[in-house]
């Protein structure tokens, strides 16, 4: 088994009847079966041959979770193409800018707002709505439709493990971009079936975008080699419903996601009434088995964790109160990261994954692993070093400053309630927490404490909020912060502010 494609074949002759993915569209959950996954995925092999794509082309795929972008994927890894996946919530100059830096001649958009971003390459689309007169995947799958599957088995016995299918980036400001082999993704899925513990009765939840080559492998890859299904959302905004109805098991999410998914309880227990909060209260301190029936087994149905067992978290750090709340809904949080070159797969929770080495060498994560992929450029050393015996990565360069490892205490600023977006600066006398407030939990504090404010702008404004601000970071990293900026307002994707995992830019900080 040498290919992900080759796999999915055999995954659908061993039991084609078995559900391989979930995606919700207009409210309704469509089942797609492993032997339908095969068929789509051959029918866009064929097509994509016969539109003129060849092996060793780059193709770069842009756009939104769906099952005709996992098709796509496998389709042109099934022809020998490459695959590249940059980040779709990028603008259009740095979105064409790894397209090109990824050499990449054609490209497969999403939808009408992919489309609109690229140019001086060939399209194709998945959702054309919008578009005329271009070519769409559907188009491809009916051309392949009347080409004999006999071409497709010749397509596959021409893959090897040593063919470069893949190019992914970094979701950081540099973007790094590395290309993979066929046998270097099936290696990664398999290491990542083995951690989570993957069977064919999980159900995993593709939150996080699947440019993430992390969250792709244990959310996608993994599964097409155990027979979990796949959930797909129905959009970004449907996410916190969708979760709710799948109720994974395995899931995929970034440090901030998951910050979100607490701030809601935390906003639904201060909004709710004092016995209640007392109750909620009493558990968070009684970890308990009857604290768990009476408070967080319902707070785990409300959130879509009722069944999760694993989390994987994927772009850490994250701090000891973030996995005991999970911990406290039954889900083990383990963080994934490792160096740029090998796709973000070297270490879980500081510990080398199946089949990897890993080491500290002058102050830098040294890695050999199955996966490492060939770096094209703009890769950056990942600054790490040895501690309470496990390995720890403290970032880039630029996130440390002396002693001071600035993400790790970003991570704990972000434990706080009232505070979304953090960002760590450094001014000649010290450093600086710029803070962008969640406006709920801010706004219900400033009603309870007579602070009334029309917008969140105003809101931010207010002294006793600002007041709370500093002493909320006071409360998490003591003095270490030498001042607190209260923002505004929240802090933007589409302005370049945030990174594809709603990491703060530090050099998009408004003034």
């Amino acid at each position: 088994m040498s290919t992900l494609a080759r796999a999915l074949r055999e995954r659908a002759r061993d039991t084609p009847g078995g559900i391989a993915l979930r995606r919700k569209a207009l409210g309704i959950w469509e089942e797609t079966t492993w032997a339908q996954l095969d068929e789509r995925v051959a029918r866009l092999a064929l097509g994509l041959t016969g539109a003129g794509v060849r092996a060793g082309d780059t193709v770069a795929l842009v756009g939104d979770n769906t099952p005709d972008w996992i098709a796509s994927d496998l389709a042109l890894q099934a022809v020998g193409a490459r695959c590249a996946t940059p980040w779709p919530t990028l603008g259009a100059y740095a979105l064409m800018a790894d397209v090109r830096r990824a050499g990449a001649t054609w490209v497969i958009c999403g939808d009408e707002e992919c489309y609109d971003k690229v140019e001086g390459v060939r399209t194709i689309l998945i959702d054309a709505t919008g578009v005329d007169d271009e070519t769409t995947v559907a188009d491809l799958a009916e051309a392949g439709a009347a080409e004999p599957l006999e071409r497709y088995e010749a397509i596959l016995s021409k893959r090897a493990d040593d063919d470069e299918v893949c190019v992914a980036f970094a979701a950081d400001g540099e973007r790094a971009a590395v290309a993979f082999s066929a046998g270097a993704l099936v290696a990664a899925a398999e290491a990542a079936a083995t951690v989570a513990a993957l069977t064919p009765k999980d159900r995993t939840f593709c939150m996080l975008p699947l440019a993430s080559l992390p969250a792709r492998v244990f959310d996608v890859y993994a599964p097409l080699l155990t027979g979990a299904t796949v959930h797909v959302p129905e959009s970004v905004a449907s996410v916190p419903i969708d979760l709710a109805e799948v109720a994974p098991t395995v899931l995929s999410a970034s440090p901030r996601a998951l910050e979100l998914l607490r701030a809601s309880m935390h906003v639904r227990a201060v909004r709710s009434r004092r016995f209640k909060r007392r109750v909620q209260g009493w558990a968070g301190a009684h970890p308990n088995a009857v604290a768990r029936f009476a408070v967080t087994r319902p707070a785990a149905r409300l959130l879509g964790l009722r069944s999760t067992r694993w989390v994987t978290c994927v772009g850490g750090p994250l701090t000891d109160a973030m996995r005991r709340f999970f911990g406290s809904l039954g889900a083990t949080v383990a963080v994934v990261e490792g160096a740029v070159a090998d796709g973000g797969l070297a270490l879980v929770d500081g510990r080398p994954l199946p089949g990897v080495e890993a080491r500290v060498a002058d102050g830098r994560l040294a890695v050999d692993a199955p996966w490492t992929g060939r770096v094209l450029d703009g890769a950056a050393d990942r600054l790490a070093r040895e501690h309470d015996g496990a390995l720890e990565i403290v970032g880039g360069p630029g996130d440390v400053v002396g002693e001071t490892v600035l993400p790790v205490l970003e991570a704990q600023l972000r434990d706080s309630p009232y505070f979304t977006e953090v960002a760590l600066t450094v001014r000649e006398a010290g450093l600086v927490a710029h803070v962008a407030l969640d406006a709920d939990a801010a706004a219900v504090w400033a009603a309870a404490h007579g602070v009334h404010a029309p917008t969140a702008r105003a809101l931010a404004g207010e002294p006793a909020v600002q007041e709370l601000a500093r002493d909320e970071v006071a409360r998490l990293v003591g003095d270490a912060v030498h001042e607190v900026v209260v923002l505004p307002r929240r802090l933007s994707l589409a302005a370049g502010e945030l990174t594809p995992l709603l990491d703060v830019r530090r050099e998009g900080i408004p003034a």
